[in-house]
């Protein structure tokens, strides 16, 4: 009789935990498609800035009902890039990206936040110094990571216009090749 009534106790929770995955699975979809259909609707110059403050509303109001889901950490980048590209408030973007590491600090989308506020400090706000902390962060805590030589070249090289980046590029292009060449010519 105990076990039956415990069972009993338990049904509603059950029921009320499927409904809850339902619906936070429900809004995600929802959500994906949203994104899709405005990220298509941009290839064919429709852009519609009602539509995208009502996504990125959508988007704030899912990482407010689900704070702990695995996928907001994902969703809040795309939120950041949303503000920066499409809206025009770094600001917000940098609000969000500084949220990975606070609510999220074992994302892997850690480092991409700390590029991602490196390159807004640099070149829409034009902060060098705190672009050049952003950078630095993520070199030292992520020297493995793919973006760790982006950010390091950005370091070294902060302040210039994407003409003289430019230039650096090409030249040490050329350096390389002048190398690999002599060393050819040695072989």
């Amino acid at each position: 009789m105990k076990k039956l009534f415990f069972i009993l106790a338990l049904l509603p929770f059950l029921f009320s935990c499927n409904n809850s995955e339902e619906k936070r699975d429900s809004e995600l979809q929802s959500l994906n498609e949203q994104r899709d259909e405005f990220y298509n609707k941009l290839t064919s110059s429709d852009f519609d800035f009602e539509e995208v403050r009502n996504l990125a509303d959508n988007y704030e109001s899912f990482i407010e009902n689900y704070p702990k889901d695995i996928v907001c950490s994902k969703l809040t980048i795309e939120l950041a890039n949303i503000y920066v590209n499409f809206l025009g408030d770094p600001d917000k973007a940098i609000e969000l990206y500084s949220s990975i590491e606070e609510k999220y600090h074992d994302s892997e989308y850690l480092p991409e936040s700390y590029f991602a506020i490196a390159n807004i400090y640099n070149d829409r706000l034009h902060k060098l110094g705190k672009a050049s902390e952003y950078y630095r962060k993520l070199t030292e805590e992520f020297p493995d990571h793919e973006l760790s030589k982006q950010a390091k070249f950005l370091m070294e090289n902060i302040g210039k216009t994407p003409e003289e980046l430019l230039d650096v590029i090409l030249k040490k292009k050329a350096e390389r090749e002048k190398t690999n060449k002599n060393d050819s010519i040695i072989n």
